[in-house]
Formats: structure tokens, sequence, C-alpha cells
């Protein structure tokens, strides 16, 4: 059973910072700033998203986390699925960078299993996770948006 939730780890992975990093320095060696600027303001606008959201409205976790101030609260909190999110901007950022279905339908299936890979692991329920991937298309759209009006 060890597996399952190493599993899970790992899938919930796809959407963590270390590889949003990464993404962003190899589109900086590779020259390609739109992307690497579309990621700074897609993953500034799901924190600034999330931030707003859990703060107004409190939705406990599946498996409830203690709290003692503000910050932790809002840790505390299940709506939306930041991870959910993260994991949809990257799915989106990257599906219409390389204009490949097949790859598309990669980012997608993987931002997919994040979702479903935070549910398992008891840390949102499905509405999270649904809302966290839908604000997340919404944000890469909107960031995309961004990039191209200021000219990059």
């Amino acid at each position: 059973m060890a597996y399952k939730t190493e599993l899970w780890q790992d899938i919930k992975g796809l959407a963590g910072l270390p590889l949003y990093g990464v993404i962003f320095v190899i589109s900086g060696v590779l020259k390609q700033y739109a992307l690497a600027v579309e990621l700074v303001i897609a993953l500034g606008l799901c924190f600034l998203v999330t931030i707003i959201v859990r703060a107004f409205y409190f939705q406990e976790r599946p498996m409830k986390q203690e709290f003692k101030s503000g910050l932790e609260k809002l840790d505390a909190a299940s709506f939306p699925s930041l991870h959910s999110m993260r994991g949809a901007v990257l799915a989106t950022l990257l599906g219409m960078f390389f204009s490949n279905v097949m790859l598309g339908v990669l980012f997608a299936l993987c931002a997919l299993a994040i979702a479903c890979a935070r549910v398992a692991q008891k840390r949102h329920f499905a509405r999270d996770v649904v809302a966290g991937l839908v604000l997340g298309l919404l944000i890469a759209l909107a960031s995309v948006e961004i990039v191209h009006l200021i000219g990059l």
C-alpha cells in the first residue's frame, strides 16, 4: 500500500513549483520568453485567486487540518485546489506552446491525474479539483492574452 501513497505523491509533483522552475529556466535558455512570462503571470494569478477565494470562503479539507493563524487557515482550506489549478495551467500553456494534439492529450491527462491524486490523498473533494482545473484553464488563457497584449 505504501507504493500507492508514493505514486500519488509523485503524480502531485507534476504541478509542483520545482517543475515550474525547470520549465521557466528551459524557456529562458531556449529564448522562449513569452512562455516564461506566461508561466510567471499564471503562477502569480493561481496564488492570488486561491488566496482571495479561500480568504472569503473556507471549506475544510476531507482530512481536517489544524490551524492557528490566518496563513495556516488558508493552507487548511480545500477550495479551490491549487495543485489542480497549477496542473491545468501547465497542461494548457504547454499544450498551446507545442501545438501538438498528442502532447496536448498527454498534458491534459497529467492534469487530470494530479486532480485524482489530490482526491485520493484526501486533500480535496471532487468539486475542489474541478474548480481548480477550470480556474487553471482560464488563468492560463488569461496569461497568454496578457503576454500577447504586452507584445512578447
